[in-house]
């Protein structure tokens, strides 16, 4: 039996969200897109979170929309806190979530 590592990249999301300064969603695409060149193809860009409680990820659902989410060799995940998390990332077409 083979031994298989999966590094879930979460840069985007937990790296970004405590900056003091907000990272704009081109930027952000930016960031996925070198991530993606260098190889990386388990990503979790984005959490479904109220903006007030983590203003940094207010433009989920805008960077989700930028982001190639039929592309088979990529998997994405959106980290979600609630059911109202969960309803948007469905919405915006993640069929792989993280529960918080």
């Amino acid at each position: 039996m083979r031994e298989k590592v999966i590094v879930n990249e979460v840069g985007l999301r937990d790296g970004l969200q405590n900056q003091p300064v907000i990272v704009g969603t081109a930027d952000k695409k930016a960031m996925f897109d070198a991530l993606v060149a260098a190889g990386v193809r388990h990503l979790e860009p984005v959490s479904f979170v109220h903006p007030k409680a983590v203003p940094a990820m207010a433009d989920a659902a805008e960077l989700t929309a930028l982001l190639p989410m039929q592309d088979p060799a990529l998997h994405l995940t959106a980290l979600i806190p609630n059911l109202k998390g969960y309803e948007r990332a469905r919405d915006s077409g993640y069929r792989t979530v993280a529960l918080v």
